[in-house]
């Protein structure tokens, strides 16, 4: 047997036929690599017969190769292959898309996602309808259950232990760091992402509710860092006594009653909890602050 027909055995053994459909056990990925590697052969072989082909013809030699055969086998081949540069580009445009790091790029990666699956959508109208065929619809119907929710993903708002739920809600190897993380650990977990989708909405929606937590938190604790009360000398023209007032106590009365209606605001949010002894601590504050201006109003 020679090297053509050795291939084209190989080849025949190793291509799944129109009509195979892969099981729910079936690794796709692994198939399509090892069709690729046969390809791969195919090109060195075919360039190989057509260099010495053409040697024969410019020494002008008798060509002791089986044309007939060589065009048969590469038709045939060739036609084949057609079918599997669809599968071939589809899991290449969906490596590169993984590739990204997800920090660089977590704003764009909806639309990213989503060009991704329209693109494709349009390919798969002309698209004979075999096993690639329903492969790569199967897997844009996942990509677009899961597209909305890669807005919660984002994590603008997200403290560490908000990645670290996230992570563990997707099932993430520990490996994983949101400094390291790419496209692609989300897109892997396209099925927990539909899943797990309404757990992923209200880690969201946590971490916005702490965010804006944290920030009155810090605004109090400038305001009791920073606030200064200013005196002025009131003088009895009676009896001549000093009495020291604050200066502007309508002004500071409204800054304090502001304060505290912000600390109201905190205390109705459903995510206070992690900040009662905080939240707490400034209820003491103000409480002991209104009772000193009290008194201090009585003078």
């Amino acid at each position: 047997m020679g090297t053509l027909d050795k291939f084209y055995s190989k080849f025949t053994a190793s291509i799944p036929q129109d009509n195979f459909m892969p099981d729910k056990d079936t690794d796709i990925g692994s198939v399509a690599k090892e069709v690729k590697d046969v390809y791969n052969d195919w090109d060195v072989l075919d360039k190989n017969f057509t260099d010495i082909i053409e040697e024969m013809k410019n020494f002008e030699l008798p060509i002791d190769v089986d044309l007939a055969n060589y065009q048969k086998i590469k038709e045939n081949v060739e036609k084949n292959k057609m079918k599997w540069d669809l599968l071939f580009d589809f899991n290449d445009g969906l490596e590169n898309l993984s590739k990204e790091e997800w920090l660089g790029i977590r704003h764009k990666s909806f639309g990213m996602l989503q060009d991704f699956i329209f693109g494709w959508q349009d390919k798969t109208k002309k698209m004979e309808k075999n096993f690639i065929y329903f492969h790569i619809t199967k897997q844009l119907d996942s990509f677009k259950q899961s597209l909305p929710v890669y807005k919660y993903l984002i994590g603008d708002n997200f403290e560490r232990d908000h990645w670290k739920s996230l992570f563990n809600i997707l099932g993430f190897d520990n490996k994983i760091t949101k400094e390291n993380l790419k496209f692609g650990n989300f897109i892997e977990k396209t099925e927990n992402l539909i899943e797990h989708q309404n757990n992923i909405k209200e880690l969201f929606q946590r971490a916005q509710g702490e965010i804006l937590i944290r920030n009155a938190m810090s605004e109090l604790t400038a305001w009791f860092e920073t606030a200064e009360f200013h005196f002025v000398e009131n003088i009895n023209q009676t009896n001549k006594r000093k009495t020291p007032l604050i200066k502007d106590w309508k002004e500071l009365i409204s800054d304090i009653s502001d304060k505290q209606a912000l600390l109201v605001s905190v205390k109705t949010s459903e995510y206070f909890s992690r900040f009662e002894d905080q939240i707490n601590q400034y209820e003491t504050k103000f409480s002991n602050l209104d009772e000193w201006l009290t008194n201090l109003n009585l003078i």
